[in-house]
């Protein structure tokens, strides 16, 4: 069977077309700033996890606490990479400034305590409504 040029065209167009569809549906219109976020916290959730499975998580340790833990960590998921979004983290679980850095002065390092205080500049917790 022969195809003219234009009907090889129009298939090609075609499945373009459809190639171009299916691209769309799973391309992530998300920016780059919130994806790495939530890469972040869900590297936090693994490190967590593992922790509870390792029977090294103390239960009644405040959430702001284990992230700075996580973040002096030096295992495969350390979340040092993600100490300058520690002000997005911050606000996404609603932590106070101070006990972000008490913190960090009790299980970070200093360079970790400097990067943070950099990071941590000018933020300020924001009010959560419905509570």
């Amino acid at each position: 069977m022969k195809i003219t040029k234009t009907q090889l065209r129009r298939i090609i167009k075609e499945e373009v077309k459809n190639i171009s569809e299916d691209n769309q549906m799973s391309f992530d219109f998300r920016e780059p700033g919130k994806r790495e976020l939530e890469q972040a916290l869900e590297a936090f959730d693994y490190w967590a996890e593992d922790q509870v499975a390792r029977d090294e998580q103390d239960v009644d340790e405040p959430e702001h606490v284990s992230v700075v833990r996580w973040m002096a960590s030096r295992n495969s998921l350390s979340g040092r990479k993600y100490i300058h979004l520690l002000p997005q983290i911050a606000s996404e679980y609603g932590f106070y400034k101070k006990d972000i850095m008490s913190a960090l002065r009790t299980h970070g390092s200093k360079p970790l305590q400097r990067k943070a205080a950099e990071a941590m500049q000018g933020y300020s917790r924001k009010p959560v409504r419905g509570l």
